[in-house]
């Protein structure tokens, strides 16, 4: 983020209580705050939900996002929801498995994964009323073959 110039300190990084239904969120200007609350005891929990709102930051630090744009919203959190690892077989296996869901399919489950995940946090975002899978749509192959900063995807990487 710093090479983006976007630099961060001690105070960009914030772990409170949350009343909503989140991990963790980021706020432009702020940073990145981790839901103590809805943390399941795990480092690995921790770790996708930093990685995923640090995704948004930088995403905020490269591109001018317009908090009005649906198409905006949809990319950075496919970005996040494929480059945190939140939708690699082994979480999103426990996370069905805990709720009780259906399993899925092995071929393009990570994909499914992202799509399901992007559409519950757009329609959370009231730009996007009515167009949650038209802006998934309109935006998914640039915004998921863009693996930045990473040169390939972290999970083809071992990172």
């Amino acid at each position: 983020m710093n090479k983006e110039g976007c630099p961060t300190g001690p105070s960009f990084f914030s772990c409170q209580y949350c009343p909503e239904q989140i991990q963790g969120y980021y706020e432009a200007g702020k940073g990145v705050t981790v839901c103590q609350n809805r943390m399941q005891g795990s480092k690995e929990a921790l770790m996708t939900t930093v990685r995923h709102e640090l995704t948004h930051a930088y995403d905020a630090c490269r591109v001018d996002l317009n908090p009005d744009s649906c198409a905006h919203h949809a990319c950075t959190e496919i970005r996040a929801s494929s480059l945190s690892g939140e939708c690699e077989w082994g979480p999103e296996f426990m996370r069905r498995l805990a709720l009780g869901e259906p399993m899925f399919m092995l071929r393009k489950q990570q994909q499914a994964c992202v799509r399901r995940r992007v559409a519950l946090s757009l329609r959370m975002a009231e730009c996007c009323k009515g167009k949650v899978d038209q802006s998934i749509d309109e935006v998914w192959d640039v915004c998921y073959q863009d693996t930045s900063p990473f040169a390939i995807h972290p999970s083809s990487s071992g990172v």
